[in-house]
């Protein structure tokens, strides 16, 4: 049976909640859990019951959007997507984790566009969940006669905790406005202090966070870090040559070279089944 998702709306005005209820009971997999019109509504509904996705407008008299997710303990958070009228909020949308942005005013194409990421963000969360149930019973069953948690934690390569939503889109500033760059676009990602370089086919973009930090949200999959400055994007990684001491450099599609060092040599080759 399909797992039904409870959905909270928060707006405090009266049009954009019907517009967004309107447009849920469209899809059969989605409940409304309720709607609310204040962060402090939000807070008290959030603290009470169990929400899968929180549609959650940002500007709002009192508490506001982002305050809501500030205050609420980490385990109260569903996958949220932060909906406003102003742009320039979408920044601050990237930094409080929100899965995703609905710019007001919005098409309906849009809206389903940004909802189908969000139902894939609850999919992932709920099987993470049910995951950890899984290793919590098997830690408590007694050892005698069945698998270790330990191995089964180890054979799963240790991901299936892991509760961290992949970065899908990354919100940049760009003459003026926010812009949305799809991860798949970004070839590599250079260091730069307290910011981070997104090297595309035609632009560089530049994000203020550390690279650290980002490289904690993308696919480990599809990116590899391969330098204490440097993450690549494996999908543009066209030879990779062996250099001096044991390291290799990595030449990308377009040319670029990146030396991967001795101390990422061995995860890289995993990364790329070596």
């Amino acid at each position: 049976m399909t797992h039904k998702i409870r959905t909270l709306i928060v707006d405090d005005e009266q049009i954009a909640r019907e517009d967004l209820q309107v447009l849920l009971q469209k899809d059969p997999v989605i409940v409304l859990a309720g709607t609310c019109t204040s962060g402090a509504e939000a807070l008290e509904a959030l603290n009470k019951h169990d929400v899968d996705l929180l549609l959650l407008d940002v500007q709002m008299p009192g508490i506001n959007g982002l305050q809501v997710l500030k205050m609420l303990p980490p385990e109260k958070i569903p996958v949220t997507v932060l909906v406003t009228a102003h742009d320039e909020y979408a920044l601050q949308a990237f930094k409080a984790h929100a899965v995703d942005f609905l710019l007001k005013p919005f098409t309906e194409a849009e809206f389903w566009d940004v909802l189908k990421h969000a139902k894939e963000a609850v999919a992932l969360r709920l099987l993470n969940r049910s995951k950890s149930t899984l290793l919590s019973l098997l830690e408590e069953y007694p050892r005698t006669g069945v698998a270790s948690s330990s191995n089964y934690s180890r054979n799963s390569g240790g991901a299936i905790n892991r509760s961290t939503l992949w970065l899908q889109r990354i919100p940049v500033s760009l003459t003026g406005k926010i812009h949305f760059v799809d991860t798949g676009q970004v070839h590599w990602v250079e260091a730069a202090d307290n910011y981070v370089r997104l090297h595309t086919d035609t632009e560089v973009h530049v994000v203020r966070d550390t690279i650290t930090h980002f490289e904690s949200k993308l696919d480990p999959a599809k990116f590899g870090r391969v330098h204490r400055s440097a993450i690549v994007n494996v999908d543009y990684i066209a030879e990779l040559r062996p250099y001096f001491m044991g390291e290799y450099v990595v030449i990308l599609r377009d040319g670029t070279k990146l030396r991967v060092s001795r101390n990422r040599r061995e995860n890289f080759k995993k990364l790329m089944k070596l």
